[in-house]
């Protein structure tokens, strides 16, 4: 794969990740390699990398990335906590006076805040 430049001055930052995102699409001969020239091309190395990530992803497969990769993965999610329940227990310690636990639902999608605060108690933010 070509070396794949990303600083560039005075180019907006969507235009990089999408030129990232065509050339390694076009050159790249594995999810790897994509991702590797990508990083190694500095910039905004993370930006970059989630889109290359997902257009490799796109083009080579599941069976594209390598196993050690999904392997780490696995492990990482085995017994993980979910980011809902995070964000809960966030939110309690910040306003525990306001922090109304029957409302709270982990296992929603979509966290709110609205829906943890009683609109009574709902804490006010310092000026």
């Amino acid at each position: 794969m070509r070396t794949l430049v990303t600083s560039v001055p005075d180019m907006g930052y969507t235009l990089l990740t999408l030129k990232a995102c065509l050339v390694a699409y076009r050159d790249s001969e594995s999810v790897e390699q994509a991702l590797r020239a990508v990083v190694e091309g500095g910039g905004d190395t993370d930006t970059n990398g989630a889109a290359v990530g997902a257009v490799a992803g796109a083009k080579f497969g599941l069976e594209g990335i390598p196993e050690d990769w999904r392997a780490h993965v696995r492990e990482i999610r085995d017994g993980r906590i979910p980011m809902e329940a995070y964000a809960d227990r966030l939110v309690e310690a910040l306003y525990p006076e306001s922090f109304d636990t029957a409302a709270c639902n982990t296992r929603s999608a979509f966290f709110s805040t609205s829906t943890v605060f009683s609109r009574s108690r709902r804490p006010s933010l310092p000026d």
